[in-house]
Order: structure tokens, then C-alpha cells, then sequence
């Protein structure tokens, strides 16, 4: 996902330093054009903008953004710090006041789409932070997505995500479980999916992963099954801690951690469909 943030800043006439920890990726950067810096902290140095994209929320708040030879020990005052990374709202919370202790701004930007929406410059951007630092760091964001979307202040960006991809992940199991269900009594899936997409049943899910990864058994990421995981995981908890309860989240998550102890964590999140199919003793192929 970064690499095609990357890609599209560059492309709109900006200059770019990275650092990522796979060289693979620097080495792909670094054709594009970038300019491959050797820690967080010197990609961070003299940039009007560090754009963050991480797996985990120990990653953003204790390796790259607050931790030594990180972001705050290259980025000049002023500067402000675009989160990218899917964590959860108290982290945040608590990266954007160390940084502003520090004299640096912050606002998040998660996203929704695939790494091939990252890579098209269409992605649907989910912010939060100050209005006048989104609408500073416009022209960069608009070179990276289709749509911003404002959702308040500064992690209630990161809580959007969280609930959309609860919602998303539970969407894919039940799709998933209820097309086992009715092939394993005898149903065919045409004609399954043509009703589904008459009623209330229907989602977006069944046009998108399902046919064209599912149906065709390809579980190549895409989004990996554990980060999925990780996102239910940080949803439940956040709902938990706000006095909300998340009955039917939680068992997703349970489903998701199932998947990934069953070997296909880095396999597409829907793998996690396997787990109906191995039981039913069936696979769902058109």
C-alpha cells in the first residue's frame, strides 16, 4: 500500500525519501524515482509531510514515530506527521499529543481499498485531525485518492476503519457460510447468487472477492487474513472499552484467529471461507 502512495506522490511532481525495512520494496521505491533514506528519521528530515503506513499500532507509536532515529528526531517544527496505518483510536490519540508536545501536527488517513487502488490513485481516504491540517495536506492526499472523507477530530478516522472492517470481514464469513450451507443441501451457486442479488441479501462482497477470488480459488493476498485479524480484534476492543457490545464481531474475529492458526494467515482474508468448506467437505468453484 505504500509503495503506491509512494508512487502516485512522486508522480504528482513531489519529492519523495522512504525507508521500509524490506528491501524489496526500497529497491522498487527507489525506481520509481524516490529517494531511499536509510531510517525513519532521515526519510523524516527537512520533509513538509512524513506519511506513516504500518501493520500494527506498536509499530507507529514505538518504532517509527516517537522511538530513537525515528520520525521525531528528523522532522523540522511544524511539521506534520499522515498516518496511514490501520490502528486504533487511542493510539492515536496518544502519537498525536506526544507529537504536539514536540512542536510536530498530526492526521490520520486510513484507508479503504486494495493495494491495486493504492497503486491507481483511488483509494477512499478516512480522516481525522485539525480542518486546517487536512486542508494543508490536500494536495498531497488528493495525489493518492479519489475521495476524503472528514469523520472529525484526530482517531476518529482510525474508528471508522475499525468498524468498517469489522463490518467488511463479518460480511465475507456469513457470504461464506451461507454458500457452503446451500451447496452442501444441493444448491448450485448461480443460482444461489441470483437470488441473493434480489433480495436483501445482496452485497458487494459476492461481485468482488467472492467471484473473483473465492469462486476461482485464488487466496493470494490482497489482505492478508491476520491483519484482518488484527483490525476485528482492535474493533472488539475499542467497542468493549467504549461500553458498546460487539456479539457478532467477536465471533468473526474468533473465525479470522481459526484461519490464521490454521495456516492462512497470509493468505486473502477470504481463505477463511476454508474453514466451512473443510468441514461441509466441499469447495465453493463456479
Amino acid at each position: 500500500m505504500g509503495l503506491g502512495l509512494a508512487r502516485n506522490i512522486l508522480a504528482s511532481g513531489h519529492t519523495v525519501r522512504g525507508f521500509d525495512l524490506s528491501d524489496d520494496a526500497l529497491d522498487a521505491f527507489g525506481d520509481a524515482g524516490g529517494v531511499i533514506a536509510s531510517s525513519p528519521a532521515d526519510a523524516a528530515g527537512g520533509a513538509d509531510f512524513v506519511m506513516t503506513v504500518l501493520p500494527e499500532p506498536r509499530d507507529v507509536e514505538l518504532a517509527v514515530v516517537l522511538a530513537e532515529d525515528s520520525i521525531i528526531h528528523g522532522l523540522p517544527a511544524g511539521g506534520m506527521v499522515v498516518d496511514f496505518s490501520t490502528i486504533d483510536p487511542a493510539t492515536t490519540r496518544r502519537v498525536g499529543e506526544a507529537l504536539a508536545a514536540r512542536g510536530f501536527r498530526m492526521i490520520e488517513c486510513k484507508m479503504a481499498g486494495l493495494p491495486t487502488d493504492a497503486a491507481a490513485g483511488e483509494l477512499t481516504l478516512m480522516a481525522g485531525g485539525a480542518d486546517v491540517d487536512l486542508a494543508e495536506a490536500a494536495p498531497v492526499l488528493e495525489a493518492v485518492a479519489r475521495e476524503v472523507i472528514p469523520c472529525g477530530p484526530l482517531g476518529n478516522g482510525s474508528a471508522m476503519k475499525l468498524v468498517n472492517n469489522m463490518l467488511a470481514a463479518s460480511i465475507i464469513m456469513l457470504d461464506g457460510e451461507a454458500l457452503v450451507a446451500g451447496r452442501k443441501v444441493g444448491l448450485e451457486i448461480d443460482v444461489m447468487l441470483r437470488v441473493f442479488r434480489s433480495t436483501f441479501a445482496n452485497n458487494d462482497a459476492l461481485a468482488t472477492v467472492f467471484e473473483e477470488k473465492v469462486f476461482k480459488r485464488d487466496f493470494e493476498p490482497g489482505f492478508f487474513t491476520r491483519l484482518a485479524l488484527k483490525d476485528v480484534r482492535l474493533a472488539t476492543q475499542m467497542a468493549s472499552e467504549a461500553g458498546a457490545i460487539t456479539p457478532l464481531g467477536a465471533v468473526a474475529g474468533q473465525m479470522l484467529a481459526a484461519a490464521t492458526y490454521r495456516g492462512f494467515a497470509t493468505e486473502h482474508v477470504t481463505a477463511v471461507v476454508k474453514l466451512w468448506e473443510e468441514v461441509a467437505g466441499i469447495e465453493l468453484r463456479l
